[in-house]
């Protein structure tokens, strides 16, 4: 029986498609753990291309706490089936990202036993400092701060406190003159009577 004339190439096909081609390499998987940090800090990447890589690498995220370290305890799943736990502080009550510069504590140390709030409000809107909001230093916002960081404040005289609070009633125009009866000397009608009745003079010993 003669033999095809297609036989040896079929059967040489076969065996091309069965043997593997030692020429040709396994991808290389470690490697793009290597890369990941280069491709995450690309200077043309989007924060929409990062999340797209991690759901390409993280399969879910599992969170825990645990009281006794005070620490956030973070379970990732990765897609290749491996586990990583990461550890993070816990915040506390209160606490958030928006702190106050520490030169602005600094500035609040060395003047808080020698100036009032006020001062020291100025001096750090002068200064260019903002609080940990962003905005413009006031008198109640040093207060709050240094009565939350333990910084005290020397207690200013209290005659530099009144003076202080006649010169704000001065500018306010509160005061009123007084009458021209007391300028003068003469007892007016409408001044309290001098026999100590509390009464006003002309319903008391004006009268007669």
């Amino acid at each position: 029986m003669s033999t095809p004339i297609y036989g040896p190439f079929l059967t040489s096909k076969r065996r091309i498609v069965r043997t593997p081609d030692p020429a040709a390499a396994s991808p290389d998987f470690a490697g793009l753990a290597d890369d990941l940090d280069a491709a995450w800090n690309a200077p043309g990447v989007t924060m929409r291309t990062r999340q797209r890589l991690l759901r390409a690498l993280v399969a879910d995220i599992i969170a825990d706490i645990d009281e006794a370290a005070r620490e956030v305890v973070l379970t990732i799943h990765w897609r290749g089936g491996q586990h990583s736990q990461l550890r993070v502080r816990k915040p506390k009550s209160g606490e958030h990202g928006c702190r106050t510069p520490e030169e602005a504590l600094a500035v609040m140390r060395s003047m808080a036993s020698r100036w009032s709030d006020q001062d020291i409000a100025a001096s750090l809107n002068r200064m260019g400092m903002p609080t940990g909001q962003g905005k413009t230093w006031t008198a109640h916002r040093v207060s709050s701060v240094r009565r939350l960081r333990g910084i005290h404040a020397a207690a200013i005289p209290r005659m530099i406190l009144l003076l202080r609070k006649l010169a704000r009633l001065r500018s306010a125009k509160q005061f009123s003159p007084a009458p021209a009866s007391r300028r003068s000397g003469k007892l007016g009608r409408n001044d309290p009577c001098p026999c100590g009745s509390g009464h006003k003079y002309k319903r008391c010993c004006g009268r007669n």
